[in-house]
């Protein structure tokens, strides 16, 4: 009986030995808890990759964001925007990320660096005692310059003595050129021990500029010597004729200071160029419809063609001012009807105390001609033109980065019985044509002003043309239309309605000259 018992086990074991249904139940049990630790430590490690992506983007964005933010090399003024940025890109707690604080500093100059840690919490993997999964993040931001020109078109007309919230325009000029210098400051002293350089040319502009003398130091030859003006003469009876008569200024234009006795008669009474021009030839035919279409500049408006250099022709040449011998044919006497800014201030490097006595030396005056001051400003920065040597596309071994800065407090304010860059507009017709008992204002249906915004607008685009980047910054609550046609792009024209505004956008300028990159 016991030995049949022991006979049916052993065959239950053999039979059992042999059948293998079942196994896989047995195999997959065994499985399950490294199958688990794979699949789940998978999608934990997804988790952080995804976190680590949106944490690096967050950084890239700080950085930019706080260095495009940073003034005059103050980290603390890069944090706030820095700390913005980088919340609404990667938000506390996102995917359920430790609670932490990014580092921002300042490593070197022009740089903000953004630093940042924290963990992934796992799920599954958590079961094995790896509760979370670290994640960081390093990341510099630096402004990338280039040799840099920037020519100051800056608005003195009389209006700017006048006050906007307690005080005067022209201090609240002055004070945001240096915001804009002080902005640079860091970055042309990186420029300079590169060997590279970061230069200033100032264009104070009202009915004139006052050019002339850097001209003529360039070459004598580029003046007319014998020039016509709207003068009076003795007769050989007694009294005088009117009207256009040449007069060698030869020895006025190399300073000597000339009595006007022998020109137009009268007492003695001696004058010294004082700087200012009358612009070359142009032509009456630009109308007011050209300030949006932006034709193509005609080819006797040599006033316009920037890059033009003076030839053997009077007409490619410039004139100087004269106005104490400028008279009216009725017999009036103009010459007190003319205003000339401070000379003018080619591209150069210049030392913060070099801008600051410059700026303090700008004094309202005139009129408002922006045709005038675009024209030179944009003669300034060309590559072309009386001042190309001066002006090379790079600069040992670097591109030359240029710049405008057009400034104005108010719309144009053509004078027709003045002096200024066109002459008399009322005895000369230089813009609207016609003759001299033509009405200006309005003869020929046209509009003095408008003539002479579209004349500004060419001028604006020559530049642009010519590869210069223009801002348009209006100053107070009358500023032209047209203003934002002059700017390269929208997000270069502004108006600011006191001092606070016009200095925050004159740093904002300074901020965004030069091209923000990221360096890992």
């Amino acid at each position: 009986m016991r030995k049949s018992v022991f006979k049916h086990l052993a065959t239950a074991c053999r039979r059992l030995a042999r059948d293998n249904r079942g196994n896989t139940m047995a195999i997959v049990a065994g499985a399950i808890i490294p199958l688990t630790a794979v699949i789940g430590g998978g999608l934990d490690i997804a988790r952080a990759h995804l976190a680590q992506s949106r944490l690096s983007q967050a950084c890239d964005a700080a950085a930019l964001a706080g260095r495009r933010a940073m003034s005059n090399e103050d980290i603390e003024t890069a944090k706030p925007e820095a700390t913005k940025f980088f919340n609404f890109n990667f938000p506390q707690g996102y995917m359920g990320t430790a609670a932490f604080t990014p580092t921002i500093t300042h490593p070197d100059v022009g740089t903000v660096k953004v630093v940042a840690a924290t963990t992934v919490p796992t799920t599954i993997m958590k079961i094995f005692s790896r509760a979370s999964i670290p994640i960081n993040v390093d990341c510099d931001a630096t402004q990338n310059f280039d040799n840099i020109d920037i020519v100051l078109v800056l608005d003195v007309t009389g209006s700017m003595d006048n006050s906007i919230s307690g005080e005067k325009k022209i201090v609240s000029l002055r004070k945001a050129v240096m915001a804009l210098y002080d902005e640079l400051a860091a970055a042309q002293a990186q420029l300079t021990s590169q060997g590279l350089r970061l230069r200033y040319a100032i264009v104070p502009y009202s009915t004139n500029v006052n050019v002339g003398k850097l001209v003529y130091a360039a070459n004598p030859s580029y003046f007319q010597t014998s020039p016509s003006y709207q003068t009076r003469w003795p007769k050989s009876g007694g009294g005088y004729n009117y009207g256009s008569k040449s007069w060698d200024v030869t020895s006025y234009l190399a300073g000597t200071s000339v009595n006007v006795k022998n020109y137009i008669g009268g007492s003695n009474n001696n004058a010294t160029w004082n700087g200012c021009i009358e612009e070359r030839q142009t032509v009456s035919t630009i109308t007011p419809t050209s300030s949006t279409a932006y034709p193509d500049i005609p080819t006797g408006a040599i006033d316009l063609n920037i890059d033009k250099v003076p030839d053997g022709n009077a007409n490619t040449k410039w004139v100087p001012s004269f106005p104490k011998v400028i008279y009216d044919p009725d017999g009036s006497y103009l010459g007190d009807n003319h205003y000339c800014p401070v000379e003018a201030k080619r591209l150069n490097t210049m030392s913060r105390t070099d801008m600051q006595n410059y700026v303090n030396g700008l004094t309202p005056t005139g009129n408002t001609y922006h045709d005038i001051g675009m024209i030179w400003g944009a003669r300034f920065i060309s590559r072309g033109g009386i001042f190309a040597a001066d002006n090379p596309s790079t600069f040992n071994d670097r591109p030359v980065n240029r710049y405008v800065i057009f400034m104005t407090d108010g719309i144009l304010e053509p004078d027709s019985a003045g002096y200024y860059s066109y002459g008399v507009e009322k005895l000369d017709r230089r813009i609207v044509g016609g003759t001299y008992n033509t009405n200006v204002t309005d003869g020929n249906g046209s509009n003095l002003e408008k003539r002479h915004t579209a004349r500004w607008l060419m001028a604006c685009n020559a530049a642009k043309q010519g590869g210069a980047s223009i801002w348009s910054i209006g100053f107070g609550s009358s500023v032209p239309s047209a203003l934002a046609d002059c700017a390269s792009n929208d997000d270069q024209v502004a108006v600011s309605t006191n001092s606070t505004e016009l200095i925050a956008k004159f740093k904002e300028i300074g901020k965004n000259i030069g091209a923000l990159r990221l360096s890992k």
